[in-house]
């Protein structure tokens, strides 16, 4: 296999096929791709729908520049024959193939899994659905956010005396394809043991139920059904939000006895962490609403400044609630590189999230924004498929690919 030698990272030798929309499956593949590999990313003509998602500038979207960075895209038609064919040669090359159609609809156009190991053995697919590629909902059509209802966890989101709020991004997704990238290197690790890849089925409902995990041993033993609890975490005493006197919100985790104690000195109340009703973390649940009354008592009397230096100086463990433009500004995300600057056909430069996790002995790279669709189509078809310049021309003609010649470009 010829791969670009611009690409790092730990995953640089591997290519992953990404035949996926809106979001899990292209968050899936953009976190390979910022690890080093190849991703070379299949969409219909007009686009992976995520490109018109969110807010826009210059005609750009802006989600899609992020999410789809990294990435090589061409346009192909998956509902000709000949487009299918393209799929297979791309597989008999790959190593990982991302997809969340509809549970049976690759197979049925003949490039399912079966089909495609028979031609590669050892590919691995990640097959991402909303309830899984079995069970009686297996062909009901589901988004993150309608499967984190149908998960139970939705419900526990907000505050109690409100209805269930949702947090403003697509979390599940996310969830999601942080479980399809960890999966996908299981079983790719497995495969290069073995030379036998395999289908996982990831749902996305599943991976919103998985964080409720603590509560599902709370239920069975207990019957105790978790409710929506605000920003107070239930049976740890000090885990809260508070507002200063300046009206700034700090979250305070002092829920371990060194921590609180720590905290109580912070606020000269060290009295209250040696009382017998407050010293252990038993005792503070059970005494929970004097500590907080004191703690609330004492933020309204003091200022953000001084609350920070106070706390830094004492080793309370706290966080200031940031907006995005304090994120910002501030020294540690830029010397940390999360915000870093890159080229981009439209916008010019673009600020994106910058690389998690940073791998320190084989760091990977953001190397460019969203290409336009298509963009890499004729290269990819003669690099890795065998077509000539004369054969993708007129596949173009005949609607089964799509191409996007750019005559000069910012993507290198």
């Amino acid at each position: 296999m010829v791969f670009d030698q611009n690409r790092t990272g730990p995953l640089a030798a591997y290519r992953v096929i990404e035949m996926a929309s809106t979001a899990a499956g292209p968050i899936c593949g953009r976190m390979m791709a910022d690890a080093g590999a190849e991703v070379i990313k299949i969409e219909p003509f007009s686009g992976d729908p995520i490109r018109t998602a969110g807010k826009q500038n210059k005609g750009k979207g802006l989600y899609s520049a992020s999410l789809l960075r990294n990435k090589d895209t061409i346009a192909v038609n998956l509902k000709s024959d000949k487009g299918r064919a393209i799929i297979k040669q791309l597989a008999a090359h790959a190593h990982i193939i991302i997809q969340n159609f509809l549970p049976g609809k690759l197979d049925a156009w003949g490039i399912g899994y079966k089909e495609l190991s028979n031609i590669n053995p050892a590919i691995v697919m990640m097959s991402i659905s909303g309830y899984g590629q079995s069970g009686p909902l297996r062909d009901k059509r589901g988004y993150g956010v309608i499967c984190e209802a149908f998960s139970g966890l939705r419900h526990i989101i907000g505050d109690p005396d409100r209805p269930p709020a949702r947090v403003g991004m697509a979390m599940t997704d996310y969830i999601t394809g942080l479980y399809g990238a960890m999966g996908a290197m299981m079983a790719l690790l497995n495969a290069k043991d073995t030379g036998i890849g395999q289908e996982i089925d990831l749902a996305l409902y599943e991976a919103a139920f998985s964080l409720l995990e603590t509560h599902v041993p709370n239920y069975d033993q207990l019957g105790t059904i978790v409710n929506r609890v605000g920003p107070a975490l239930p049976d740890s005493v000090v885990n809260n939000l508070y507002r200063t006197r300046d009206n700034v919100y700090l979250h305070v985790q002092g829920s371990q006895d060194p921590g609180f104690a720590r905290l109580m000195n912070a606020i000269e109340r060290p009295d209250i962490a040696q009382d017998e009703r407050y010293r252990t973390r038993r005792a503070r649940v059970a005494n929970a609403d004097y500590v907080e009354q004191t703690l609330e008592s004492w933020f309204a009397e003091h200022d953000i400044i001084d609350v920070e230096e106070t706390f830094t100086k004492c080793g309370v463990t706290f966080g200031r609630i940031n907006t995005i433009d304090q994120v910002f500004e501030d020294p540690h995300f830029q010397a940390r590189n999360m915000l870093p600057k890159v080229s981009d056909d439209v916008l010019g430069e673009i600020v994106l999230a910058g690389l998690v996790p940073k791998f320190l002995g084989t760091p990977g790279k953001l190397r460019h924004s969203a290409k336009p669709v298509g963009y890499d189509t004729e290269r990819v078809l003669t690099e890795f498929c065998g077509y000539n310049k004369d054969e993708v021309s007129r596949l173009e003609r005949e609607g089964v690919v799509k191409c996007d010649r750019a005559e000069t470009s910012v993507f290198k």
